[in-house]
């Protein structure tokens, strides 16, 4: 069995099963035709929405910033993305997603 083969017979299978912030996300295989391999498929949260039991949206880090975003450092402006918003918090030891801190993109009355 070739590489190409080996990665189509992992799509769909599971990946691992993240936990941030009181959520589990598993994330399963998708086959990449453009590569040939096997990636992990991590959560759309523009697309489909997911927030925390206070109402905070997950975001990814590299994410597309918002009209919200303010960067936390000189260098993170240049980026634009989620992962260096000021707004942004991650739970130790994860980095890959998070949640959005700014008060605006809360969601209430869940």
């Amino acid at each position: 069995m070739n590489d190409v083969q080996s990665a189509k017979l992992r799509d769909g299978t599971l990946y691992r099963v993240f936990r941030c912030f009181g959520r589990e996300f598993p994330v399963y295989y998708q086959y990449s035709d453009e590569d040939g391999n096997a990636i992990p498929n991590y959560p759309d949260f523009e697309a489909k929405p997911q927030y925390t039991i206070e109402g905070r949206p997950f975001v990814t880090v590299s994410q597309e910033g918002c009209p919200c975003f303010k960067p936390d450092t000189p260098e993170g402006a240049l980026g634009g993305e989620c992962g260096s918003c000021r707004y942004f918090r991650g739970e130790e030891g994860f980095s890959l997603f998070g949640v959005c801190m700014n008060e605006k993109k809360r969601k209430t009355g869940q």
